[in-house]
């Protein structure tokens, strides 16, 4: 909706994707523009895993239309519990602008709550908006302090699904635990591995995705 990265470890290169609207928007986009940044450089000194995902599709040339759509499902499966790996791009932007962390998860829940607040149940209930708040939530646990960390049950208070609010629990308690990267980048590729298998078991998917070097 904004920017994204693409890392390409053989040609060495990052491509950042903006839309005319960041460009013409600097002061309210630049925590997008610096996540992106802070993913290529998280590309270059742990790995391009935690940068990028991408599918070629040409392998699915000439087969039925269900095969294909059932790689697509598999696909969105994976980028879906992969997503909070911005948890620790986010580490990296805190590093360099801990002004950006701050003012990225207060505008978050302002938008948030303007949005339920509006009635928009649909969009909030979006899985990858459950993802967001759960991800939010852990992130100002961990960044800021307690004074200027947004209410958790203002925010719960908006979901009148209870499935919904034991989502964001579950997904929030295992965000919460997890370490901040070392040096060790086999160690880091695995604490990676590991909370994509959890995450895609907190959201019932059917998949177990492993790391292949």
């Amino acid at each position: 909706n904004t920017c994204m990265v693409v890392s390409d470890e053989i040609d060495r290169t990052h491509e950042i994707w903006i839309l005319p609207a960041v460009l013409q928007n600097p002061d309210i986009y630049d925590v997008d523009v610096m996540h992106e940044l802070s993913h290529a450089k998280i590309s270059e000194t742990v790995d391009p895993t935690f940068s990028t995902i991408n599918f070629s599709t040409n392998s699915l040339e000439g087969h039925d239309g269900d095969r294909a759509q059932e790689f697509r499902k598999l696909a969105v499966e994976l980028r879906t519990a992969w997503l909070h790996v911005d948890i620790w791009i986010n580490d990296a932007r805190d590093a360099v602008w801990p002004e950006l962390t701050k003012k990225d998860i207060l505008s978050f829940f302002d938008n948030f709550k303007k949005l339920a607040d509006a009635g928009h149940k649909d969009f909030i209930e979006r899985l990858d908006t459950v993802i967001a708040v759960a991800m939010n939530m852990s992130e100002a646990k961990r960044h800021l302090s307690k004074k200027q960390q947004p209410d958790p049950q203002a925010v719960m208070r908006r979901y009148t699904n209870v499935a919904v609010r034991q989502l964001i629990v579950k997904l929030t308690n295992h965000f919460e635990t997890l370490p901040k990267l070392g040096e060790d980048k086999t160690k880091n590729l695995k604490i990676l591995e590991q909370s994509v298998q959890k995450v895609a078991q907190i959201l019932g998917f059917s998949i177990k995705p492993f790391m292949v070097e």
